[in-house]
């Protein structure tokens, strides 16, 4: 590598001082040590200082996410897209969308765990009144499948004099038994 080279190399780092980038340069000139051992100190210092800068900005970014809810892998996706360029009102943002759009999937699972309970608790409504002791024929909510509907032969629910008591009803492919 040569003087003209190593200076123009030199000048690409931009987290060396114009200071530092002549002393650099300086030595060179000198002829006692080599550009390539110190383009390779520059380089380690300019690295040294690039990673500093970016813990920086990820420190700051973390402590302006601390009030958003975030979880802990959305928030560790934002931080690690964090470098040395990097906008930090626009990350913060990027933040906000994330914990909003959050929000409203966790609104949607609540009420389909809230739909799914109340399934749950239709069925045992629907169970408990089968087994009551004032059980009517007339009050089991008996919806036939589309096959039913279709034959001309429908399955008669049994006689409680024939049956000595038991009753068994076919709720939507479950056979329920009352004894």
């Amino acid at each position: 590598m040569n003087v003209d080279t190593f200076r123009v190399r030199l000048t690409a780092l931009p987290f060396l001082s114009k200071s530092e980038i002549e002393s650099y340069q300086q030595r060179v000139q000198q002829g006692r040590v080599d550009p390539q051992t110190l383009y390779r100190e520059a380089l380690a210092l300019h690295q040294g200082r690039r990673s500093e800068e970016i813990e920086k900005k990820r420190r700051d970014l973390e402590r302006r996410l601390a009030n958003v809810n975030l979880n802990y892998d959305d928030l560790y996706q934002l931080l690690d897209t964090v470098n040395d360029k990097s906008n930090l009102d626009e990350l913060y943002e990027r933040g906000q969308k994330i914990a909003a759009y959050r929000k409203k999937q966790d609104v949607g699972t609540r009420r389909a765990r809230l739909t799914k309970s109340l399934e749950v608790s239709r069925s045992i409504k629907l169970i408990r009144m089968l087994f009551s002791k004032s059980l009517t024929m007339e009050r089991i909510p008996y919806e036939p499948s589309s096959k039913m509907q279709r034959s001309s032969k429908r399955r008669r629910l049994p006689n409680a004099s024939r049956n000595k008591g038991n009753y068994s009803v076919n709720l939507s492919r479950t056979l329920v038994s009352v004894r």
